[in-house]
């Protein structure tokens, strides 16, 4: 199938997961936890991977030109908040990799996410299957620049590919050259957030464009009253992590097969890059779909399969991820691009943020003249589902609501 065939296929399917198109391992996992909780499959999915790359780490790899594709996965998870489950998917999705933490003393498989450069910088020094795991995306770039972190993002962004090697300088002790650093990242956040925060330099620097998308503002089923999952299937799931985690190094290759799926995904999807109505700093979330994702999901397929050449096989289920992520990243941008809205939005935040505190009666006064009351009541309740204000009832004035900046 084409792959903009493909694209709008899943996107009329409210982008929701082909479950035919995924392979056993995959489709066992989400079904064990399938009724313990309201999370999404493709939720579950997204943090799945950057677990069981996490897993894989050095052992498996394809020579792509100069360098070394490795199977370490950065992802998100957007959506509303409490509404669309964002922790429950973060903790399902990585159940492996904190079940090897507990049962592996003296290993880091969970690595700090708030704590300095330095001590990560340590850790990395000797830990290859690490993953970052952080339930709020916009805590987690606070963090990257705050005083001796300030480099942290752009040095994190240059990990992505894992480069051979890269000398740190260490303030107080030795400097060192880390080989091969690699991780993978597992995180979350709301598209209202995404919106107000993220600084066109995160999509230009190539920081944004290294992580995959999945997009769901808010559940899709209801379970009130989830079921605890099946022990027996939740060790089986873990003895094929252990079996990952215990690979010996081995390249991954291509048959001709292969080659000829790819040639022609790569071929499509860059005349469907090109007629993107997107910028260019966009357009670099779709590239690395294009090469570096197809390759990661390739090998995936590969590991679990039990194979080390990649066939027609590998490359139509790799096809599929990529076109379900690209669409995933079409909706991501719609709900994240500028509009009316965000432009309200974004005013009464600066405004609230100026005041530090300020009551409703302000706020409707400040903005009366050309905002009515309901549409500042749409803007205030978006802000707060948000997580980026908090509203709390004034001690000063009976009945009267006041608004801080959620800091």
């Amino acid at each position: 199938m084409e792959l903009e065939i493909m694209i709008n296929k899943i996107i009329d399917n409210k982008l929701d997961l082909d479950h035919n198109e995924l392979n056993d391992f995959y489709r066992c996992y989400i079904d064990t936890f399938n009724n313990c909780s309201e999370a999404s499959a493709k939720f579950i999915l997204t943090v799945l991977f950057a677990s069981i790359g996490s897993a894989i780490s050095l052992s498996r790899w394809i020579v792509w030109g100069t360098k070394r594709m490795f199977a370490n996965f950065w992802v998100i998870i957007l959506g509303e908040s409490t509404r669309s489950r964002k922790t429950t998917s973060l903790d399902i999705g990585l159940k492996m990799v904190k079940k090897r933490n507990d049962d592996i003393q003296g290993r880091n498989f969970l690595l700090p996410s708030r704590s300095s450069m330095s001590s990560l910088l340590e850790i990395l020094e000797y830990e290859k299957y690490g993953v970052i795991e952080h339930s709020e995306l916009a805590t987690f770039l606070e963090l990257l620049k705050k005083g001796f972190n300030c480099d942290m993002k752009s040095l994190l962004t240059s990990f992505f590919d894992v480069p051979e090697s890269y000398k740190v300088n260490f303030i107080t002790k030795d400097d060192t050259n880390l080989e091969y650093p690699i991780f993978s990242i597992a995180t979350a956040s709301t598209p209202v957030w995404l919106k107000h925060n993220l600084h066109k330099g995160d999509a230009t620097s190539g920081f944004l464009a290294r992580f995959l998308f999945a997009f769901q503002n808010r559940k899709t089923r209801s379970i009130p009253i989830p079921k605890k999952p099946d022990a027996n299937k939740i060790e089986l799931l873990y003895k094929v992590f252990v079996k990952l985690y215990e690979l010996e190094p081995e390249e991954i290759i291509f048959d001709e097969k292969f080659e000829t799926v790819y040639s022609e995904f790569y071929h499509e999807s860059d005349k469907l890059i090109e007629e993107l109505s997107v910028d260019n700093a966009m357009k670099s979330i779709f590239s690395r779909l294009q090469t570096d994702y197809f390759l990661k999901f390739t090998i995936l397929e590969c590991v679990l399969a039990g194979k080390t050449t990649a066939s027609k096989d590998e490359a139509l289920r790799a096809k599929y991820l990529v076109a379900f992520y690209m669409a995933q990243a079409m909706a991501t941008i719609k709900n994240i691009s500028p509009d009316e809205q965000m432009e309200l939005e974004t005013k009464l935040l600066k405004f609230i943020r100026n005041k530090k505190e300020v009551t409703s009666t302000e706020i409707h006064r400040h903005f009366n003249n050309h905002l009515s009351a309901q549409k500042i009541n749409s803007v205030l309740g978006s802000l707060i589902k948000a997580g980026l204000i908090v509203k709390d009832r004034s001690t000063r004035i009976r009945n009267v609501d006041i608004y801080k900046p959620n800091s």
